[in-house]
């Protein structure tokens, strides 16, 4: 198991939880599909992409 500082946990646990909000809304947004892929996948990455860049960059 990797060891951790406690802040980057933290951090870490911010980045999840905005991938979860971003995923969750766009499924209640969008609903069912047609398209070949699920956007609350696309959406959750690109969530947590950019959470973990505003979060990271603040000290």
């Amino acid at each position: 198991m990797i060891r951790l500082p406690s802040e980057t946990r933290k951090k870490l646990r911010h980045v999840t939880n905005f991938a979860l909000i971003g995923a969750t809304l766009t499924g209640v947004v969008i609903g069912r599909t047609n398209l070949p892929y699920d956007p609350r996948d696309i959406v959750g990455l690109v969530t947590a992409a950019l959470a973990a860049i505003w979060i990271f960059r603040r000290r």
